[in-house]
């Protein structure tokens, strides 16, 4: 039993030493809802894609890069997700 605790308090250290947090920006004015990431709105946004796998392995570089914006306007959320 000892054991079993130890393996999974391992598990979730892991797991929370891969979070990563993201601050919204406010955004210049409302994007347009077209699924075409050139809008003026998007410009101004921090871009990240530091994402890494979770399966099948944990930790490692994605074969294929995303990239991510989020901002807020009129009490609205928006993300735009580029891959």
């Amino acid at each position: 039993m000892k054991h079993l605790l130890l393996l999974a308090f391992l598990i979730f250290q892991n797991y929370l030493s891969a979070q990563r947090s993201y601050t919204l920006q406010p955004m210049d004015a409302m994007p347009v809802i077209d699924g075409v990431a050139e809008d003026s709105a998007w410009l101004n946004l921090p871009e990240t894609g530091d994402f890494t796998t979770t399966l099948p392995r944990f930790g490692q570089t994605p074969q294929q890069a995303t990239y991510v914006k989020m901002g807020y306007a009129g009490g609205n959320i928006f993300i735009m997700a580029r891959c």
